[in-house]
This record gives structure tokens, sequence and C-alpha cells, in this order.
């Protein structure tokens, strides 16, 4: 289903036809997602009705899960394991204290889990010495404008605030998209209950492997034990 619904996205001149498979696409979806709310046929714990009790809008609901089902499965189990992988390897710091929100948007940051996307300047800013006017739409390769020396030597300028804006607006400006708003929360609430649960198996990284492409990493593989295992 989310196959057909993005073919047309690699035709640079779509016919209708071509752009047919995408409408019945999504309004298959629409119509699964209907049944599942009407039936109530889904979990009380799980992300669905995390989704409804922070959306009070059912239409922009059903808008912004259609939207992860189709374009942003990928990136969210990236995120998602991110998350993991940058959360116990910086437990252990000495003084380390960040909370589950900031905790999520500096593991996006560190490692965005797509390669780039449209941003609005918040603040007038330079990059690599380019000047960007407050307003300014821009499309960036997220790695490398997250993590350029100027954002790590001024994060704690306006320009550079880190961790305490919304909506992937880490870095430079701002992302506007119901699937990451989504996202963040998805994580947000993962990350609550995996720190919970971490107090009592002590997880520690067995394995890994990963693949960078196009200036991002992506953990495809992440093999996490308890620390007794992990130790013997």
């Amino acid at each position: 289903m989310s196959t057909e619904a993005v073919n047309f996205l690699w035709n640079p001149n779509p016919t209708e036809t071509d752009i047919e498979p995408t409408v019945e696409s999504i309004l298959k979806t629409t119509s699964y997602i209907n049944k599942i709310i009407d039936d109530k046929n889904y979990n009380e714990d799980g992300l669905f009705n995390l989704m409804l009790q922070n959306i009070s809008v059912e239409s922009e609901f059903i808008i912004a899960l259609i939207n992860m089902v189709i374009d942003g499965h990928e990136p969210f189990q990236s995120s998602l394991s991110n998350l993991i992988f940058y959360y116990i390897h910086i437990k252990e710091k000495a003084g380390f204290e960040m909370a589950d929100k900031d905790l999520v948007n500096e593991s996006i940051r560190i490692e965005p889990p797509f390669s780039y996307c449209a941003r609005e300047c918040v603040n007038h800013t330079y990059i690599e010495g380019n000047k960007i006017n407050s307003g300014d739409r821009l499309m960036v390769v997220l790695y490398v404008s997250n993590n350029i020396d100027e954002f790590e030597k001024n994060y704690k300028t306006e320009n550079c605030e880190y961790s305490n804006k919304n909506n992937f607006s880490f870095g430079h400006g701002m992302h506007y998209c119901l699937g990451a708003q989504i996202t963040l929360l998805s994580l947000e609430k993962f990350i609550e209950i995996f720190k919970q649960m971490d107090d009592q198996y002590k997880w520690q990284v067995n394995d890994y492997s990963s693949e960078t492409s196009y200036g991002f990493k992506s953990i495809i593989d992440l093999n996490i034990v308890t620390e007794e295992i992990y130790v013997k």
C-alpha cells in the first residue's frame, strides 16, 4: 500500500493515471484507520491511542497517521534505533541529566533520521558563510548543518539554541510536518518507558551495524542485552 502511494514521486511529469494509485492508496488507508477508530480496535497503551489523545481533531490524526504509514515508517524506525543507541552511550556520563524531550531532540540533531528537509529559518544566521534571513525557506543536508563547527561553538546562542524548540526545529530553522510532530511525541513516550525498564535491566549495546548515505547514518541492526548478560 505505501509503495503504491509514492511510486509517482519518481516520475518528473506524472499523469493523472500515474497519480490515481496514490489517491486510491490514501483512501484505502483512511478507510482502514476509520474502522479501527470506530471499532476501538487498538491497544490503550499503544502508539495509536497515544496519537488519538494528543490530536484533538480526528481528521488531523488520520492525516498524521497516513503520513507515517506511507512516508514516515523508515525514518521513525531509524530515529528510534538512534535514540536507544544514543541514550545507552551517554547515560553513564558523570553528572548526566537531560529531560526526555531534550534527549529526543539531541539524538535527532546528532543523527537525523533522514538526509534532508525543507526548513524555515527562525533567526538571521550564517551557514558556511552564507547569510540566511529570518523567514527564508531552504533545503539543507541535516547532518551537515546540525554538526558544523559554528553550531557546536554557538549552541547556546539565539541562532543555535538546541533541544528547546518544537517540531524538528533543531539546528538552524524550523521544519513543519505532522509526521515529525508524531515522531517526537512517540519517541518521548518511548524513552520514558525505556528508562524505567533500564533501571531494572541496565541495557548495554552488545552489537550493531549501520550504513551512511547522503551524509546521514542509519542503524541497520541494533542488539542490546542486559548488563548481566553483557558482562558474562
